[in-house]
């Protein structure tokens, strides 16, 4: 159930909805932006009192600015046991005296999963609610606000939320413009043991070594996404190095293990850096700087077939990846990868041709869709025609 303003609820409806429906949602979702704002969080912690312990998800966006709300004391926690999802979505509170969280977490003991995104004057409270309240916290999402006039999520903040679940995280993701500090990077490798999903988006500054040391250090990790939907041109933040991600030994020159390597599942990234072929004055294809690039990519591609239960693999767009898709360059070396289902690396296709589409379909058995940027052309009419179950509109 979702409520918008309920200073316009009528008094017969409210009751009704007091009495009867709350104590069986099991969803509720409620936003209040309404004035005047004491009267409508009043109402929201009578609601609130009434759900009843089937309660499972709670998405909240309320501004508070008034001081003189009357919360009660309570003896004890009046916790919803079933409530495992917490969404605070856009709150503000300008108050000093914060009242309305302290109540509002105490009966959040059994959250599992916490949703932050674009609040203002909430973290200290907030701060005090996971480390004290939610035991049993093991997945995150952090989202500051693009209004850099308003409070922002700063990296110390960041550091100091990541740091509150007791037990490890298993979840982190960073919504878009959360900034991320070196203490940022310390805190969420203190739950490196834990951590199964890193999921990062949008202009900030992580980097791309801090992605390899997640890598390298997460023997649980299912899914790492380092990736910017929210458009091209700010994709630029999130490209990573050939070099950097082929991560050798300095002195060997091997490979350096990495504790995900039978775990990861998802990969999602874009890999730039690397010397390519492009289309000479004459149409030819033209090498860059012959042999250099073949070399690297050949590098890349031993690095990935190293993540032997990969299902999902996107390494970018074609605005940015510089990953040349063909037997030429080392495509062949993928051919262990046999889990793997959506392949997606809209790089130049200009060497991607029927024999690779061929090489796909009898090595990658269980590949279902293919986002390379095909369109109309000799390689996606032959995929229709002998291979329709391949998905190759991306």
């Amino acid at each position: 159930m979702s409520f918008e303003d309920l200073s316009l609820v009528p008094g017969n409806l409210w009751k009704s909805i007091v009495d009867f429906t709350l104590p069986h949602l099991q969803q509720l979702n409620i936003n209040i932006c309404s004035e005047p704002p004491r009267l409508a969080i009043s109402k929201l912690m009578v609601l609130l009192d009434q759900c009843s312990n089937v309660l499972e998800k709670l998405k909240l966006n309320v501004r508070i600015y008034d001081d003189n709300l009357e919360v009660q004391t309570e003896n004890g926690p009046n916790c919803w046991t079933s409530l495992k999802q917490l969404n605070l979505h856009e709150c503000t509170d300008e108050t000093d005296t914060k009242r309305f969280w302290p109540w509002l977490f105490r009966r959040c003991n059994s959250v599992e999963r916490l949703i932050v995104s674009k609040c203002v004057g909430i973290f200290q409270s907030l701060e005090q609610g996971m480390r004290t309240q939610m035991p049993n916290l093991r997945d995150f999402t952090l989202e500051c606000r693009q209004d850099r006039a308003a409070e922002t999520t700063t990296g110390d903040v960041t550091a100091t939320l990541l740091s509150c679940s007791r037990n490890g995280m298993k979840a982190a993701r960073f919504g878009y413009a959360t900034l991320f500090s070196k203490a940022s990077m310390d805190a969420l490798a203190n739950n490196f043991t834990t951590l199964e999903i890193v999921q990062t988006e949008g202009g900030n500054n992580r980097s791309a070594n801090d992605i390899i040391q997640v890598l390298r250090s997460c023997p649980n990790l299912h899914s790492l996404e380092f990736t910017n939907p929210q458009s091209l041109a700010l994709n630029s933040w999130y490209k990573m190095d050939g070099r950097v991600f082929i991560d050798q030994d300095p002195d060997t020159g091997s490979l350096v293990p990495w504790k995900c390597e039978g775990s990861l599942n998802v990969l999602k990234i874009t890999i730039n850096g690397i010397p390519k072929a492009g289309m000479g004055a004459y149409h030819e294809i033209v090498e860059e700087y012959p042999g250099q690039g073949r070399e690297i990519q050949g590098l890349v591609y031993d690095r990935l077939v190293r993540l032997s239960s990969l299902e999902t693999l996107w390494l970018g767009d074609s605005y940015h990846c510089s990953l040349e898709l063909s037997l030429e360059s080392g495509l062949d070396k993928l051919s262990e990868l046999r889990s793997l289902k959506e392949l997606r690396c809209r790089s130049s296709v200009l060497r991607f041709g029927v024999k690779e589409a061929q090489w796909m379909v009898e090595h990658l058995p269980r590949l279902r869709r293919l986002g390379i940027g095909l369109f109309r052309n000799k390689v996606s009419e032959w995929l229709e025609e002998h291979h329709p179950e391949i998905d190759i509109n991306d």
